[in-house]
């Protein structure tokens, strides 16, 4: 396969992260957004690579770390129930991801960094919205040498 594992991990996370709209009507997730979130936009998830530090060395493989940002947005018609949105949405957002998930037949570690960094995007919202990164540390193992195979 020509794309590296690590891509292929953050896009496994991306489409996970998609399938959540069944469950979350009109969610939005993208990759790498630059631009604040508008009303008409929430709820949305943005996912933004991070780290991605070689853990340690296995007869045979290289395990990594790899760190993913997950910022996610509410909106509602009170603060408490756009807080309450949003902390449905991060529930939402660690059972699909949270634990492990399967890549191309391979296992991925899924663990919460234990301290996620600032929000990147503002919102901007004439009703009241909230909005929390989620920051994600995914191990995974390549063949040695090669970061295009799981090992």
């Amino acid at each position: 396969m020509t794309t590296p594992c690590r891509d292929r991990v953050t896009a496994a996370v991306v489409t996970l992260l998609a399938g959540l709209s069944a469950l979350v009507p009109g969610l939005r997730v993208e990759r790498e957004r630059g631009q604040d979130w508008q009303d008409d936009e929430l709820p949305a998830i943005a996912v933004y690579d991070g780290d991605q530090v070689q853990h340690f060395d296995v007869c045979g493989q290289d395990d990594y770390v790899l760190t993913l940002d997950i910022e996610a947005a509410a909106i509602a018609d009170s603060e408490a129930a756009a807080a309450s949105a949003l902390d449905t949405l991060r529930a939402r957002v660690w059972q699909a991801v949270g634990g492990g998930i399967s890549v191309d037949g391979s296992f991925v570690a899924v663990e919460l960094a234990p301290e996620a960094p600032p929000r990147r995007l503002d919102i901007a919202a004439h009703r009241p919205a909230r909005g929390a990164v989620l920051s994600l540390a995914l191990t995974y193992s390549t063949a040695e040498n090669d970061p295009f195979t799981f090992a």
